[in-house]
């Protein structure tokens, strides 16, 4: 009987508002948020405009699913900041055969303040350079820095993380950081197919920054 009459109880209250619920929903996923920040505050700080980072995707993809003829592959990064998101996704992986290498603006303040010194590393190459770079300064040490590093590593496939910002009319905030042309992405470009023709048969991909 007593089971009966607290049914029956239960049945009879009023229901909880939709607007009270849906409050106690808001309030579990804030903490789970302030959760999340927390966890995101003990690591290394994460910098970039994009949610997935489609050249390492690329390159993960093809490692995986194009194993056997894929073993390594190099990124090329001629966007005008370094890809310091792209950097520290290839190097967690912790594997020798993805190379990621990099020309980019430096200077300081200059976003992302990183990849400020000249590395050459087997697998890591970064090329700071200054503002205002004329083209045959830029192609100069593309060939001097990154050419070899291609040549030494022979990778299966290429990948280009193509950004066009260091072109001289980009972006007046930036006033020609690096003073590139048309006429210079066109021999990087043909630069960078010599280098897939040589070690790839030619496997290359560009992908827009």
């Amino acid at each position: 009987a007593k089971a009966a009459q607290a049914a029956a109880a239960q049945a009879a209250a009023p229901a909880a508002a939709p607007e009270a619920e849906l409050g106690r929903l808001n309030v579990g996923r804030v903490d789970r948020a302030r959760e999340l920040a927390d966890a995101a505050d003990q690591g290394p700080v994460r910098q970039g405009f994009c949610l997935l980072n489609n050249v390492a995707i690329a390159a993960k993809y093809a490692l995986l699913q194009h194993a056997a003829a894929v073993r390594r592959v190099a990124i090329i990064d001629w966007d005008l900041h370094h890809g310091n998101g792209t950097e520290e996704i290839v190097r967690s992986w912790g594997c020798d055969n993805v190379l990621y290498a990099s020309l980019h603006g430096a200077e300081q303040f200059f976003y992302p303040e990183t990849g400020t010194a000249l590395q050459l590393d087997p697998t890591l190459v970064n090329v700071p350079l200054a503002r205002g770079t004329p083209p045959d300064e830029y192609l100069a040490a593309f060939d001097r820095y990154v050419v070899p590093a291609i040549d030494a590593f022979r990778p299966d496939l290429l990948l280009l993380s193509c950004g066009f910002d260091a072109h001289r009319d980009d972006a007046p905030d930036l006033s020609g950081f690096i003073r590139l042309e048309v006429e210079t992405y066109t021999a990087l470009t043909a630069r960078a197919a010599a280098l897939a023709k040589r070690h790839c048969g030619g496997r290359l991909l560009s992908l827009l920054e």
